[in-house]
């Protein structure tokens, strides 16, 4: 079931993704008095580090995870975007 398996993770019915907004791997280690429980989930066996794409915005991220789309693909590269005939910001979720 899925897509291909680009970060080589086990076999499992179920994966969790911890995504932490602005709290990337660098920034986080070497901050285990702060953060011990994160910082153990660094280095364990299924841990995996993931890029960002271009433009790196939480909203076209977001979209890239959730559907394995690049940003050219799935077509949401920044914050506000068409909707039918609607202009929305896809933080606020409201119209611009």
């Amino acid at each position: 079931m899925g897509g291909d398996d680009v970060l080589g993770l086990p076999d499992a019915e179920r994966f969790v993704v911890l995504l932490v907004d602005g709290l990337g791997r660098d920034l986080l280690r070497g901050r285990e008095q702060l953060a011990p429980f994160l910082c153990a989930l660094l280095d364990a066996p299924a841990s995996r580090a993931i890029t960002a794409g271009v433009p790196s915005t939480t909203a076209t991220s977001v979209t890239s995870l959730g559907t394995g789309l690049t940003p050219g693909q799935h077509g949401l590269a920044g914050y506000t975007f068409r909707f039918g005939g609607r202009l929305l910001n896809a933080l606020l979720w409201e119209d611009v």
